[in-house]
Protein backbone atom coordinates (compact mmCIF):
# COMPACT_ATOMS: atom_id res chain seq x y z
CA UNK A 1 0.00 0.00 0.00
CA UNK A 2 1.28 3.43 -0.93
CA UNK A 3 1.68 6.09 1.73
CA UNK A 4 1.38 9.85 2.06
CA UNK A 5 3.53 11.73 4.55
CA UNK A 6 2.14 14.70 6.45
CA UNK A 7 3.91 17.96 5.60
CA UNK A 8 4.04 19.76 8.95
CA UNK A 9 4.13 18.71 12.61
CA UNK A 10 3.84 20.74 15.81
CA UNK A 11 4.00 19.86 19.49
CA UNK A 12 0.61 19.99 21.19
CA UNK A 13 1.76 18.69 24.59
CA UNK A 14 5.48 18.34 25.21
CA UNK A 15 7.29 15.81 27.36
CA UNK A 16 6.83 16.07 31.13
CA UNK A 17 10.01 14.13 31.96
CA UNK A 18 13.38 13.43 30.41
CA UNK A 19 14.73 9.96 29.57
CA UNK A 20 17.75 10.58 31.79
CA UNK A 21 17.74 11.99 35.33
CA UNK A 22 20.30 14.36 36.79
CA UNK A 23 21.54 11.58 39.08
CA UNK A 24 21.98 9.16 36.17
CA UNK A 25 23.85 11.71 34.09
CA UNK A 26 26.20 12.63 36.95
CA UNK A 27 26.83 8.99 37.80
CA UNK A 28 27.69 8.26 34.16
CA UNK A 29 30.09 11.22 34.04
CA UNK A 30 31.50 10.48 37.52
CA UNK A 31 30.64 14.04 38.50
CA UNK A 32 30.27 14.63 42.25
CA UNK A 33 30.14 18.42 42.39
CA UNK A 34 26.75 20.15 42.47
CA UNK A 35 28.08 23.35 40.88
CA UNK A 36 26.85 22.46 37.39
CA UNK A 37 23.61 20.68 38.33
CA UNK A 38 21.39 23.34 36.75
CA UNK A 39 23.37 23.26 33.52
CA UNK A 40 23.21 19.48 33.32
CA UNK A 41 19.53 19.16 34.19
CA UNK A 42 18.05 22.18 32.42
CA UNK A 43 20.27 22.40 29.34
CA UNK A 44 22.40 19.37 28.60
CA UNK A 45 19.86 16.61 29.23
CA UNK A 46 17.04 18.16 27.13
CA UNK A 47 19.51 19.16 24.41
CA UNK A 48 20.96 15.64 24.23
CA UNK A 49 17.50 14.09 24.10
CA UNK A 50 16.45 16.42 21.26
CA UNK A 51 19.68 15.72 19.35
CA UNK A 52 19.11 11.96 19.54
CA UNK A 53 15.42 12.33 18.62
CA UNK A 54 16.29 14.51 15.62
CA UNK A 55 18.94 12.06 14.45
CA UNK A 56 16.62 9.07 14.82
CA UNK A 57 13.40 10.71 13.67
CA UNK A 58 11.74 9.19 16.73
CA UNK A 59 9.90 10.39 19.82
CA UNK A 60 11.50 8.90 22.92
CA UNK A 61 9.31 10.11 25.78
CA UNK A 62 5.57 10.26 25.09
CA UNK A 63 4.12 13.54 23.87
CA UNK A 64 1.11 14.72 21.86
CA UNK A 65 1.71 16.01 18.35
CA UNK A 66 -0.43 17.46 15.59
CA UNK A 67 0.40 16.74 11.96
CA UNK A 68 -1.02 18.76 9.08
CA UNK A 69 -1.44 18.59 5.34
CA UNK A 70 -3.38 20.57 2.77
CA UNK A 71 -5.52 17.62 1.68
CA UNK A 72 -6.14 13.90 2.06
CA UNK A 73 -4.70 11.38 -0.41
CA UNK A 74 -6.48 11.28 -3.75
CA UNK A 75 -6.82 7.50 -3.72
CA UNK A 76 -8.43 5.17 -1.23
CA UNK A 77 -5.50 2.76 -1.12
CA UNK A 78 -3.02 5.41 0.08
CA UNK A 79 -2.29 5.34 3.82
CA UNK A 80 -1.27 8.28 5.98
CA UNK A 81 2.12 7.83 7.65
CA UNK A 82 2.61 9.62 10.96
CA UNK A 83 6.04 10.97 11.95
CA UNK A 84 8.06 10.42 15.11
CA UNK A 85 7.37 6.77 15.93
CA UNK A 86 6.52 4.76 17.84
CA UNK A 87 2.85 5.68 17.39
CA UNK A 88 0.68 5.07 20.46
CA UNK A 89 -2.76 6.23 19.32
CA UNK A 90 -4.65 8.72 17.17
CA UNK A 91 -6.84 11.18 19.06
CA UNK A 92 -8.70 12.67 16.11
CA UNK A 93 -8.61 13.48 12.41
CA UNK A 94 -10.16 16.84 11.57
CA UNK A 95 -10.47 18.54 8.20
CA UNK A 96 -11.93 21.57 6.44
CA UNK A 97 -14.72 20.28 4.21
CA UNK A 98 -15.58 21.65 0.77
CA UNK A 99 -17.56 24.47 2.44
CA UNK A 100 -14.57 25.37 4.63
CA UNK A 101 -16.27 24.01 7.76
CA UNK A 102 -14.20 21.89 10.13
CA UNK A 103 -15.37 18.30 10.44
CA UNK A 104 -14.12 15.28 12.39
CA UNK A 105 -13.59 12.08 10.45
CA UNK A 106 -15.52 9.25 12.08
CA UNK A 107 -13.03 6.81 13.60
CA UNK A 108 -15.13 3.91 12.32
CA UNK A 109 -13.97 4.79 8.79
CA UNK A 110 -10.28 4.09 9.36
CA UNK A 111 -7.85 1.81 11.17
CA UNK A 112 -4.71 2.83 13.04
CA UNK A 113 -1.59 0.70 12.74
CA UNK A 114 0.58 1.02 15.86
CA UNK A 115 2.50 -2.21 15.19
CA UNK A 116 4.52 -1.18 12.14
CA UNK A 117 7.73 0.75 12.70
CA UNK A 118 6.10 3.82 11.19
CA UNK A 119 2.52 4.26 12.41
CA UNK A 120 -0.12 4.66 9.76
CA UNK A 121 -3.78 5.40 9.21
CA UNK A 122 -5.56 3.19 6.70
CA UNK A 123 -9.06 3.59 5.33
CA UNK A 124 -11.40 0.69 5.87
CA UNK A 125 -12.77 -1.18 2.89
CA UNK A 126 -15.30 0.76 0.76
CA UNK A 127 -14.47 4.07 2.52
CA UNK A 128 -12.98 7.09 0.73
CA UNK A 129 -10.92 10.01 1.94
CA UNK A 130 -13.05 13.17 2.29
CA UNK A 131 -12.70 16.12 -0.05
CA UNK A 132 -11.28 19.30 1.48
CA UNK A 133 -11.65 23.00 0.84
CA UNK A 134 -9.57 23.90 -2.23
CA UNK A 135 -8.06 27.08 -0.82
CA UNK A 136 -7.39 25.79 2.69
CA UNK A 137 -3.85 25.50 4.00
CA UNK A 138 -3.33 22.71 6.53
CA UNK A 139 -6.87 21.55 5.86
CA UNK A 140 -6.16 18.16 7.45
CA UNK A 141 -5.23 17.96 11.15
CA UNK A 142 -4.29 14.73 12.90
CA UNK A 143 -3.64 14.72 16.62
CA UNK A 144 -1.77 11.71 17.93
CA UNK A 145 0.23 10.33 20.82
CA UNK A 146 3.72 8.98 20.20
CA UNK A 147 6.79 7.82 22.12
CA UNK A 148 8.03 4.86 24.12
CA UNK A 149 5.97 5.87 27.14
CA UNK A 150 6.49 8.07 30.18
CA UNK A 151 8.84 5.54 31.78
CA UNK A 152 12.47 6.01 30.62
CA UNK A 153 13.06 2.29 31.16
CA UNK A 154 10.99 1.65 28.01
CA UNK A 155 13.61 3.31 25.80
CA UNK A 156 15.98 0.84 24.11
CA UNK A 157 19.25 0.52 26.03
CA UNK A 158 21.45 1.60 23.11
CA UNK A 159 19.46 4.82 22.70
CA UNK A 160 19.62 5.60 26.42
CA UNK A 161 23.39 5.05 26.32
CA UNK A 162 23.70 7.40 23.34
CA UNK A 163 21.90 10.12 25.28
CA UNK A 164 24.27 9.71 28.22
CA UNK A 165 27.32 9.83 25.96
CA UNK A 166 25.96 12.94 24.26
CA UNK A 167 25.44 14.64 27.62
CA UNK A 168 28.94 13.68 28.70
CA UNK A 169 30.46 14.98 25.46
CA UNK A 170 28.63 18.31 25.74
CA UNK A 171 29.64 18.62 29.39
CA UNK A 172 33.29 17.91 28.65
CA UNK A 173 33.50 20.62 25.99
CA UNK A 174 31.12 23.12 27.62
CA UNK A 175 33.86 25.71 28.19
CA UNK A 176 34.26 26.09 24.43
CA UNK A 177 30.63 27.18 24.10
CA UNK A 178 29.10 30.54 24.91
CA UNK A 179 26.93 30.25 28.03
CA UNK A 180 23.28 29.61 27.21
CA UNK A 181 23.91 28.41 23.67
CA UNK A 182 25.06 24.85 24.26
CA UNK A 183 23.69 22.48 21.64
CA UNK A 184 24.55 18.84 22.29
CA UNK A 185 26.10 16.89 19.43
CA UNK A 186 26.01 13.11 19.25
CA UNK A 187 29.49 11.52 19.14
CA UNK A 188 30.14 9.62 15.91
CA UNK A 189 30.51 6.29 17.70
CA UNK A 190 27.06 6.71 19.23
CA UNK A 191 25.53 7.56 15.86
CA UNK A 192 26.85 4.24 14.61
CA UNK A 193 25.54 2.47 17.72
CA UNK A 194 21.94 3.65 17.19
CA UNK A 195 21.90 3.80 13.37
CA UNK A 196 19.62 0.75 13.16
CA UNK A 197 16.91 2.71 14.99
CA UNK A 198 17.02 5.60 12.54
CA UNK A 199 13.91 6.42 10.53
CA UNK A 200 14.88 7.59 7.04
CA UNK A 201 11.40 8.60 5.83
CA UNK A 202 11.54 12.15 7.20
Amino acid sequence: MRAKQLTRTIIETDVTAEPVTLAQAKHFMRETSTAQDALIEQTLIPSARRAVEDFLGRALITRTLKAYDDCFPRHQNVALHLPYPPLVSVTHIKYQDESDVQQTLDSSKYSVDVVSTIGRIVLKKSETWPSTYDEAIDAVEIQFLCGYGSDPDNIPEDIAHAILETISHAYEFRERTVTGTIVAQIPQMEMERIANYRIWTW
